[in-house]
């Protein structure tokens, strides 16, 4: 796994984030809330992330199922984060 490829993500989910308007409040936040987790987990150790973040995928996943139909290409970011991340074990 390239850092270099999820950091690109992370860069891209953040703009992608910015032009997202159609979703409501609790969308925003959520996604905020996991490109900010996703962020923690990239600078820490994997003993630790694995202890921190232990649904970090699943709830990576939910963000999917909910994303897809109106907002593809954050799904698709999303999705390839979420990849990365069970690459590394978390």
């Amino acid at each position: 796994m390239e850092p270099q490829q999820l950091q690109d993500l992370l860069r891209q989910l953040h703009s992608e984030l910015g032009t997202v308007k159609s979703v409501d409040d609790a969308t925003r936040e959520l996604l905020q809330s996991l490109q900010t987790d996703i962020e923690d987990v990239m600078d820490r150790s994997l003993s630790s992330q694995e202890q921190r973040y232990p649904k970090l995928s699943q709830r990576l996943q939910n963000t999917l199922v909910e994303l897809e139909s109106h907002h593809p290409t954050t799904a698709s970011i999303i999705g390839q984060i979420a990849h990365i991340l069970s690459q590394m074990g978390i």
